[in-house]
């Protein structure tokens, strides 16, 4: 299995363990806001 698929994999099975509604809510619109833009953001080690 790939790295990505591997990540994939445990986000998914994480996600299927939270019980909290407002912080899914809170992650669904973060996922959904970030896959709708299309600015690129870099990542720095700090």
């Amino acid at each position: 299995m790939s790295s990505t698929n591997k990540i994939r994999s445990g986000l998914i099975y994480k996600i299927l363990s939270i019980k909290n509604r407002d912080f899914l809510e809170a992650l669904d619109q973060l996922v959904s806001t970030s896959s709708s833009e299309s600015e690129i953001v870099e990542l720095f080690n700090e």
